[in-house]
């Protein structure tokens, strides 16, 4: 039985989470940043006398399942997908192969960690983008990436609150090579949306 946490959750959860805080960075991100009492997210723990045994962390339109132990939740996800026209379920391959989601499209993705950066590039190029540069970062992300489903509207909100970063180089006034951060929180962040324009790869504005 899944229960939607609260406030008084918080330090159960983030104990959880830390437990291993690269695979979970999305989570705890979205928890530093929304906390649970936002519109855009919820999030339920199984948990018993015994402790946390799971999780499902709905944000937006998509959902992300964790245990460690393997548990799932097949009919409470059902649920969400229905109740919030779900279009992502995201987690460890090994979880989410076992939820039978119509909609499925599988999409296998690593981890990369970066430790230091070897032969740094030349940074002089580089600029930052903001709220008003929403509509131009979502038209590259959607020419390189099929599936990018996030609107423009919702990278300039990220973007004013200062929740997301987006970094990238210019060419005649024109963005053609972003990066842009997501899940901040104290010494975590995970880098997603690298992406370059096709007539301007291996310029090494990406590196």
């Amino acid at each position: 039985m899944l229960k939607k946490c609260s406030e008084q959750d918080r330090k159960r959860l983030t104990d959880y989470l830390y437990q291993n805080p690269v695979l979970n960075l999305f989570i705890i991100g979205d928890l530093y940043n929304y906390g649970f009492d936002s519109d855009i997210q919820d999030l339920y723990i199984d948990e018993d006398y015994q402790g946390i045994h799971g999780l499902v962390l709905r944000y937006r339109n998509s959902i992300l399942v964790q245990s460690y132990e393997g548990r799932i939740y097949p009919e409470f996800v059902a649920e969400l997908v229905e109740r919030h026209q779900i279009t992502h379920i995201n987690g460890e391959a090994s979880l989410v192969e076992k939820y039978d989601f119509t909609a499925r499209e599988n999409v296998l993705c690593y981890f990369s960690q970066c430790k230091e950066l070897k032969n740094a590039p030349e940074m002089t190029l580089v600029e930052s983008f903001g709220p008003e540069d929403a509509q131009e970062i979502s038209e590259v992300f959607k020419s390189v990436f099929k599936n990018f489903s996030a609107k423009p509207d919702e990278i300039q909100e990220s973007l004013a609150k200062k929740l997301d970063r987006v970094y990238g180089v210019r060419v005649d006034g024109k963005i053609v090579s972003i990066a842009r951060s997501t899940a901040e929180c104290p010494g975590l962040a995970m880098l997603v949306g690298v992406a370059t324009l096709e007539s301007f790869r291996s310029l090494g504005y990406a590196r």
